[in-house]
């Protein structure tokens, strides 16, 4: 719809400015308006993470990944939480899911051997 599409470019505008809470706000209100879509709670995610809400913000790409579990985009952005957070098993298990979804992804593919290699206790 229409009103998802404004709430998105408001989102954007609001990541611009660095405005979390405006953020925030645009996207929450995009994905109760597509509940089926993945990529306005894909990018409430990223807003949470940079506002400091980590946990939120996994949940949310939790959220974004059962939406739409075909999509890669959210896998990865969780794959990226996970990572940060020093889940390696967890977050290779993410990244490859994303790279699977897109085989032309070769950051993912990357992202996840690395993943799996900080698992394992290698560097």
């Amino acid at each position: 719809p229409a009103g998802a599409y404004v709430l998105g470019v408001h989102g954007f505008h609001s990541m611009a400015r660095r405005d979390w809470p405006a953020a925030e706000r645009a996207y929450s209100a995009g994905a109760a308006l597509e509940p089926e879509k993945a990529d306005p709670v894909t990018n409430l995610g990223v807003a949470l993470e940079r506002a400091g809400k980590t946990a939120e913000a996994e949940a949310a790409f939790r959220e974004a990944a059962r939406r739409e579990p075909r999509s890669p985009r959210p896998w990865a952005a969780l794959g990226a939480r996970l990572g940060a957070a020093g889940r390696w098993a967890d977050a290779a298990d993410a990244f490859a899911s994303a790279a699977a979804l897109n085989p032309s992804d070769a950051a993912s593919a990357s992202w996840a051997a690395q993943a799996r290699s900080r698992a394992a206790g290698k560097k």
